[in-house]
């Protein structure tokens, strides 16, 4: 009788034993920020610094927009006051333009030309992001999807750049027409609806901060 032969037992299959490559994750190719050891240089290290530059003028913007707020509240009720005077003493004439408001529409004059400034920084990241994307079309003219740092080609980099900065450019120039108008109101809803413009900023979109959050993941200044 020979040897006995050993019984071979069967081992469990788990998950990685039934792993199918076929199936296997999206890998998005190697951008020229992947693997990347010290500072960022070129393009990267452009829209790297103008996703920051975004971030802090838009913060600027809101701290302004805070300020500008105040003032107009303090024209509204000045001009609110003098409506309401008119309205109960309709045969005296009332002076609509008081010298009080000077120091306030002074006030206004300055800080929409600081808004102006911020406005101009907005636009030259834009033309900044459009060079960048000049630059790398022409270093890279096989490939139209090309990746600076995780997902987003370069073009979407001026889109969104343009996006903000537009939005920002329609806002600067209803504010401006609220600054040049509100003082010679004559009636109370003009006035309120003033006010209430210059707070809520129609024109800068509810995606503005959803576009900004992603470049600055994009870009990794958050993760």
């Amino acid at each position: 009788m020979g040897p006995k032969q050993k019984t071979k037992t069967p081992t469990k299959q788990t998950a990685d034993d039934s792993y199918d490559e076929s199936f296997s994750p999206v890998k998005f190719k190697d951008s020229p920020m992947q693997n990347r050891q010290g500072n960022l240089t070129g393009s990267a290290r452009k829209l790297k610094d103008g996703a920051a530059d975004l971030h802090n003028l838009t913060q600027k913007w809101q701290v302004l927009n805070v300020d500008g707020a105040n003032i107009v509240n303090e024209i509204a009720n000045i001009k609110l006051e003098k409506i309401l005077s008119q309205n109960e003493n309709s045969e005296e004439v009332i002076d609509m333009l008081p010298e009080s408001l000077l120091p306030l529409c002074e006030k206004m004059e300055n800080l929409l030309k600081k808004m102006e400034k911020i406005r101009d920084r907005l636009c030259g990241l834009a033309e900044m992001s459009r060079g960048v994307a000049q630059l790398e079309h022409y270093n890279n003219p096989e490939d139209a999807e090309f990746i600076i740092f995780q997902t987003w080609n370069i073009d979407r980099f001026v889109t969104v750049f343009k996006e903000i900065s537009e939005m920002y450019e329609k806002e600067l120039r209803l504010k401006q027409c609220i600054s040049e108008n509100i003082c010679h109101g004559k009636d109370r809803e003009i006035i309120m609806f003033y006010t209430a413009a210059w707070v809520h900023e129609p024109y800068i979109e509810s995606n503005m901060k959803l576009l900004l959050e992603s470049m600055l993941f994009e870009t990794r200044h958050k993760t």
